[in-house]
Parts: C-alpha cells; sequence; structure tokens
C-alpha cells in the first residue's frame, strides 16, 4: 500500500550548518506522527519542507505516490500547514 506522505534521503543545510542530514520517513493514511526535539533540530524546517515553502538541498518529498517538488500546486490544494 502507498504511504500517504513518503520522505526519502531528505536534506537541507544553511550555509555550513546541516538543518536535516538523509531524513527518511513513512506516514500512512489515519496516522499521526509528531515531531519532537531540541531546539535547531530541523523540525520546522523538515515541516516547510513537506508543505513546499522550503525547497531541500537534496531528497524527496511524495504525497500519495506524487513528487511534491514537481506537484507544488496540487501539494498546496491539498495540504495545510499552521506552524505552532
Amino acid at each position: 500500500m502507498m504511504a500517504a506522505i513518503e520522505l526519502i534521503n531528505l536534506h537541507k543545510q544553511y550555509g555550513e550548518t546541516r538543518a536535516v542530514d538523509g531524513l527518511s520517513l513513512e506516514v500512512d493514511f489515519g496516522e499521526i506522527v509528531g515531531l519532537i526535539g531540541p531546539d535547531g533540530a530541523g523540525k520546522t524546517s523538515t515541516l516547510r519542507m513537506v508543505v513546499t515553502l522550503l525547497r531541500p538541498n537534496a531528497g524527496d518529498i511524495l504525497f500519495m505516490g506524487k513528487d511534491a517538488l514537481r506537484e507544488v500546486a496540487w501539494v498546496r490544494a491539498h495540504v495545510g500547514y499552521m506552524p505552532q
């Protein structure tokens, strides 16, 4: 069965600082997931990449099998994001 959301080897770097380093994750339909960690762990960067507000330096993001980086309009029409 296809995952609702799939992150594959996701990387995000700001200058010399690695915010996200090789994150892979699958979220199935109906599953509830929380991202927890200390300040600077890459939680916000990860979520901003997932909702296409930030481009990863490397890796893939799939929503129901669709490439989020190529289907930005589709992602933004189907995914909500409310920080804090």
